[in-house]
């Protein structure tokens, strides 16, 4: 059973054994949540059969809560869900949640009282997220799935603490955490409003350089709006990308190497952009000059 005085080390060891008692209840149990979603008709679905939640004791006394939720059903029928396996660990300044949401493998996740804290002052509330009773540890799990590690470690950090800990960047914010052994534990929680001018500019970076990179698996047209955003913003954007390179790749080689790669891949970026802003020239062009044809037509025929 839990308790507050453990270290991690037990914390860690309880955990890995509830985690392969449970591992095949809750398998089975997303397995009847998926075939209840997949046969029940989208236009009687209510709410709570979008979700589900059921609690599992183990024989080490703690009680895990498993909740799945629907999320899309694909154009070929196949149904995604996601779960959220956590449990609540009392300590003295507060309330930790414990999440093993990896099914594969054992990972557990520890979002402290400390976090959740900064957490709801820092996001939740001034955003007025309307949470309608959902705790704000499932609120974070949920909707951060976007969350990566950043390249940036504060220069006030240790040698020791670059070494254990490390910046996730997110769409909401910036999550520091620490890893120890198969534990992973978010610390605190900083949104753009609580960031120094530099760590703003980093996260501004760090943003930009996801938005890259998820542009670079899209095709065709669905890259032009990202595309278009950098040639209008080309000066500001090129700026941060160049400061990203520089502060990440500690190599000059590296980074002369990435910044040649970089200038290619920017020229062709600003070629599409003006071909496809010449492209779409023409085709108004055409349109306006079809409208002048059918409207002299109509003169004609009166």
């Amino acid at each position: 059973m839990f308790t507050p005085s453990m270290t991690n080390g037990e914390i860690e060891a309880v955990a890995y054994k509830d985690f392969l008692e449970i591992r095949g209840r809750v398998e089975i149990a997303q397995d009847k949540f998926v075939q209840r979603v997949r046969y029940t008709p989208p236009g009687f679905r209510a709410l709570h059969s979008l979700q589900e939640t059921h609690t599992l004791q183990t024989r080490s006394k703690n009680t895990w809560t498993v909740c799945f939720y629907y999320m899309q059903t694909t154009p070929t029928g196949i149904v995604s869900v996601s779960s959220a396996l956590y449990t609540l660990l009392p300590r003295n300044s507060g309330t930790d949640y414990l999440f093993m949401n990896n099914l594969d493998r054992f990972h557990l996740e520890i979002l402290s009282s400390h976090f959740l804290r900064r957490y709801r002052e820092r996001y939740i509330d001034p955003n007025q997220i309307l949470l309608n009773g959902l705790n704000p540890a499932i609120y974070f799990m949920r909707t951060n799935g976007d969350r990566s590690i950043a390249f940036y470690t504060p220069n006030t950090w240790t040698e020791q603490e670059k070494k254990d800990k490390y910046i996730f960047v997110s769409d909401q914010g910036l999550q520091v955490a620490t890893m120890v052994g198969r534990v992973e534990t978010y610390i605190t929680f900083m949104d753009q409003e609580n960031l120094s001018d530099y760590r703003a500019k980093v996260y501004e970076e760090e943003q930009l350089f996801r938005e890259f990179e998820n542009s670079m698996t899209l095709k065709g047209d669905k890259q032009m709006p990202f595309l278009r955003k950098c040639y209008r913003e080309k000066d500001e954007m090129r700026e941060k990308m160049y400061r990203f390179m520089r502060r990440s790749l500690k190599s000059d080689k590296t980074y002369k190497k990435a910044c040649e790669m970089f200038e290619i891949m920017w020229n062709t970026m600003c070629e599409l952009v003006e071909f496809d802003a010449a492209r779409r020239s023409k085709r108004r062009e055409k349109k306006q000059e079809l409208c002048i044809r059918i409207e002299d037509d109509f003169i004609s025929f009166d």
